[in-house]
Formats: structure tokens, C-alpha cells, sequence
């Protein structure tokens, strides 16, 4: 039911079609590792060819039967995250570190222009623990933070790309913390759009000292992500393609039949995107509008940010 998940599986069965002799099986494991885990065993027992995963985290119970998987002479694909298994055919990523990076740049851009300083209180709403996704696209972005001792996190939390549980986190620091909260780092769009849930929901948009509306980072080109910045209330994204889906299945049709190919294909850096297009120390931005065409997912509506 993600999003994002659901356009990446749709890119990898487009794909797929454009190829007769190929017979496709699509199982969701719902975030379960042990579920996905169990599905790669029957993949293996009726002898597939080859099967595309998108791990949840690295390592866990799908790590073993992928080993399995590979010493059986089976191609296996990862999509998006990294299973820990080092033997993998591919690995298919797009730039996390250029992700983390982009959102630290803003934050420093965004801090200098509105009060001469680099300094504010962080809460950060973060992917799963041991997720290629939360862990690069964080570390970078905390690489960053690090130069900058004004710069303090208040609180972190952790979820499945959750938006109703991103929504609890983020009410439960709205509704306890007593000092100014300046900014909210996201690891992708289901936690941001939690995040402008509960700020709409309690109305405290303008929750920094001096009324000044809380800065809002994430990841994910999702149309609702995209819609919230068009108003005001999410100030960039770094995207993130769920094209991945297509690329991957692409690539385990070349391991199959034996063609070679580089076992890291990463998608290029691609640019934030913010409400204009503007410069973020030296480097040019896209607007909402020049992306919105690449976008995915509903194109949920957010109504105008109100002073």
C-alpha cells in the first residue's frame, strides 16, 4: 500500500511485459522479514531463475535463503536497499549520500537566511533501523549538522515509511516538548507527510522563536510531498525514483541469460527540489513545477500554510 512500493513494483512488471517469455510472480511481504523470507524459499524450491527483493533492512532472516538463492546458482536482484548478502547479481540504488547531503545544504542555506546563524533544535522522523535508506541518507546529512554545534536533536524516532505512525511521533513532541522546535528531518515521504499531518492537526506550523514556521526536510518525489511544498509547508525534497523497478528487472534479465554487467548500478544525483527554483549555496534547485511531471503516487492536496 506505499506508494512509492507500489510505483517501483509497477516500473519492474512494465518492464517485464515488454518480454513474452517471461512468467512474473508478485508477492508482497508486507514489512514482514520473515514472511519475505518464506516467499524466497518457494522461490527457490520451484527452481525460479532469478527474483528481484526490496529488503526492508539489511541482513534479518531473507539474508540466509538469498545465500541459498545464489549458491543454487539463482540470480538475485536488490532494489533500492542493501540485504547485507555480499554475493548479490546487482544492487540497484539510487544516491542516498547525494540525498542526506541535500537536505543538510538546505537547512544551513535556510538557517543563514533567516537569522544569520546555524543553530535550532532538530526532531528527526527516520526510516527503519538498518535501512540502506535511513542510514546513508542520515549519516550524511548529520555529517553536515556536525560542523554546526548550534545545532541540537531533540528527539528521533523510527518507522516502517509509516505516515499514521509518523503522525503519532511528531504529535507526541509537539504535545511535551516545552522549547522551541526548529526543524523536522525526514527519511522519506511517509514520514514528512505524518509530520504535516500533525502540524495541521495542532496547528503549530509557526512553532520557533520569533513565529517563524518550522523547517520541514525530506526525500521522496511523491505528487502529496510535491503539493506540500507548492503551499509552503514542506521547504524541499531530494528526489528518489521508484524506476528503480524497471532498471532492476531490466538487469536480472541480463544476468540470466549471461550478459555482463556492473553488479552497483546507481541512479545519478538528481537535484532538491524546492517551491521556485533558486540557488542553496552554489547549486541550482528545481521548482515544484519543473518535477511535478516525474512525480508518484496520489496527488493528495494540502490547503494554503496560514500565518
Amino acid at each position: 500500500s506505499h506508494p512509492w512500493l507500489l510505483n517501483n513494483a509497477d516500473s519492474a512488471i512494465w518492464e517485464a511485459e515488454q518480454h513474452p517469455n517471461i512468467e512474473l510472480n508478485v508477492l508482497d511481504p508486507d514489512f514482514n522479514e520473515k514472511k519475505q523470507a518464506e516467499h524466497i524459499k518457494q522461490w527457490v524450491a520451484e527452481k525460479y531463475e532469478g527474483f528481484m527483493i526490496w529488503p526492508r533492512v539489511e541482513g534479518g532472516p531473507a539474508a540466509s535463503v538469498i545465500t541459498e538463492a545464489l549458491t543454487k546458482g539463482i540470480k538475485v536482484v536488490s532494489i533500492d536497499r542493501f540485504t547485507g548478502v555480499s554475493g548479490i547479481t546487482h544492487r540497484i540504488v539510487a544516491d542516498f549520500p547525494a540525498n542526506g547531503v541535500q537536505q543538510g545544504l538546505y537547512l544551513i542555506h535556510k538557517l543563514l537566511e533567516e537569522q544569520g546563524a546555524v543553530k535550532g533544535n532538530i526532531v528527526m522522523i527516520r526510516k527503519p533501523i538498518n535501512s540502506s535508506a535511513d542510514v546513508y541518507r542520515t549519516g550524511h546529512f548529520l555529517k553536515i549538522a556536525s560542523y554546526f554545534p548550534g545545532l541540537r536533536i531533540i528527539a528521533a524516532y523510527h518507522n516502517n515509511s509509516s505516515r499514521e505512525k509518523s503522525r503519532e511521533q511528531v504529535l507526541e513532541v509537539l504535545n511535551n516538548w516545552s522549547g522551541s522546535i526548529d526543524i523536522i528531518f525526514c527519511t522519506g515521504s511517509g514520514q514528512s507527510m505524518g509530520a504535516i499531518d500533525a502540524l495541521n492537526e495542532t496547528g503549530k506550523w509557526f512553532a520557533r522563536k520569533g513565529n517563524r514556521k518550522i523547517i520541514l526536510l525530506s526525500n521522496d518525489d511523491a505528487k502529496a510531498s510535491m503539493n506540500a511544498i507548492k503551499v509552503g509547508k514542506q521547504d524541499m525534497l531530494a528526489p528518489y525514483t521508484p524506476l528503480l523497478g524497471g532498471i532492476g528487472m531490466r538487469a536480472l534479465l541480463y544476468a540470466i541469460v549471461g550478459k555482463k554487467q556492473p553488479r552497483d548500478i546507481i541512479i545519478p544525483y538528481l537535484p532538491m527540489v524546492t517551491q521556485k527554483p533558486q540557488k542553496i549555496l552554489g547549486i541550482q534547485t528545481l521548482g515544484v513545477e519543473q518535477w511535478m511531471p516525474y512525480a508518484y503516487g496520489p496527488d493528495d492536496p494540502q490547503e494554503p500554510l496560514k500565518p
